[in-house]
């Protein structure tokens, strides 16, 4: 009978729980100040089109003349803005709405976690064929419990619209306070210095970018916010 997989799920799932910590600069973190720093610089900007066909608001994509680094000023308005694509949205009176750069962070924060849970399988279970496991993480395909219940947990966290990517974006959550503002209020220059810092330091983030972290998370976190920010959609 074939044993259990869970141990290799357990450190697969432990892996990415530390890769992906928003408190590791040796993580996911400068891959995320790279790939905000790319698409922040050379996106086009979309404005919102709202046309009321007299049943529904349908919501269109309208690309301009302008960059999104020269109408998104801040962190914020960046991950809130037109991505350029739209989607039918079955909410009342509503037709299509425009997808936001939400969407984007969400698959390459997931790409992301693949890219390292392969290479984490390829170190340390060689024997294994990586890329056939990952997939049957996500196809849930085993046959114990304790095996199902972490792959459900891996799916959960580190899929498609994964809960660990939340504390990357500026998601208000009522029952969790201020969670998920780290970063709301950096500008594109911030996210430039802070890859700067990790590019000249070797692949470390340089003893002062850590210590100015460490400040900013800790005068942004759940504890230490007092007033609500509200959540705003794609910019119109």
């Amino acid at each position: 009978m074939k044993t259990s997989d869970s141990p290799i799920l357990k450190s697969i799932r432990d892996d990415l729980q530390s890769f992906s910590s928003l408190e590791n600069p040796q993580g996911f973190l400068p891959d995320f100040f790279d790939w905000v720093v790319r698409e922040w610089s050379l996106r086009p900007f979309y404005a919102t089109e709202i046309v009321n066909y007299g049943y529904d608001l349908t919501h269109y994509p309208q690309k301009t003349d302008y960059l999104l680094r020269e109408k998104s000023k801040t962190y914020r308005d960046f991950i809130h803005a037109n991505n350029g694509h739209h989607y039918v949205n079955f909410l009342p009176d509503h037709g299509t709405s425009c997808a936001t750069m939400e969407k984007n962070l969400y698959e390459f924060f997931h790409e992301s976690m693949r890219v390292r849970a392969l290479a984490f399988l390829e170190e340390n279970y060689p024997e294994m064929e990586a890329e056939v496991f990952w997939n049957q993480i996500f196809c849930e395909d085993f046959t114990r419990r304790e095996d199902l219940l972490i792959c459900e947990e891996i799916n959960e966290k580190f899929g498609f619209y994964g809960l660990s990517a939340e504390p990357y974006l500026c998601s208000y959550h009522p029952e969790d306070g201020e969670r998920g503002f780290y970063f709301d209020h950096w500008e594109l220059k911030d996210f430039r210095a802070a890859l700067k810092s990790y590019k000249n330091n070797g692949g470390k983030i340089s003893p002062s970018e850590r210590k100015r972290y460490q400040i900013i998370l800790k005068a942004l976190s759940p504890n230490a916010l007092k007033k609500p920010l509200s959540q705003n959609g794609a910019i119109a």
